[in-house]
């Protein structure tokens, strides 16, 4: 008896994506799914790069009308079958990615990061780029769902001081902050 995912709720801000109180659910749930067929789960940490800088030149009310929604749009449709994506803050997001190998969660990531380049927001001529931290989970892995979440959220914070625009992942399932690659 796996567990059965809650009725979605969305941010109550934008209506765009999953409201953050689902994800814990959803893991929780996944992970049950997901260890018994012997698959992972990918948890993935994204923060827009240099969001305050956004928020002082164009003013928070333009950001809120002409950049979160678009962007927030894209990242659904990325998120779009593959699993589920959570509105965590201003300019913070968590994509969940049952049965996904950690290459296709970076493989993901890059996706939406090249077509973010590419995306035309009004009276907003900066390029809008992401920085993202993934954590794989297997059936056998010993975090906590907090914890999964805390490292991902680690690798984000590792891509952002490597250069922003990146995204990092573990290597291997010791999940220490000196096993963190970036690409």
């Amino acid at each position: 008896g796996a567990q059965e995912l809650a009725p979605r709720v969305y941010d109550e801000k934008f209506n765009i994506l999953e409201a953050p109180a689902l994800f814990a659910l959803d893991l929780a749930a996944y992970r049950v799914r997901c260890g018994l067929r012997r698959v992972p789960v990918c948890v993935a940490f994204l923060d827009i790069d240099d969001f305050k800088g956004f928020n002082t030149r164009y003013g928070e009310t333009r950001i809120d009308r002409d950049l979160l929604p678009a962007f927030m749009e894209m990242l659904e449709a990325h998120a779009f079958v593959h699993g589920h994506a959570y509105r965590f803050g201003g300019d913070e997001y968590v994509v969940l990615l049952p049965n996904a190998e950690r290459e296709d969660a970076v493989r993901l990531l890059r996706r939406f990061q090249t077509a973010l380049r590419e995306l035309a927001l009004p009276g907003i001529d900066e390029e809008i780029t992401v920085s993202a931290g993934v954590c794989p989970v297997g059936p056998d892995c010993i975090l906590t769902d907090r914890e999964v979440l805390e490292r991902a959220n680690r690798a984000k914070n590792h891509a952002k001081a490597q250069g922003k625009d990146r995204v990092a992942w573990y290597r291997g399932e010791i999940y220490r902050d000196e096993l963190l690659e970036v690409g």
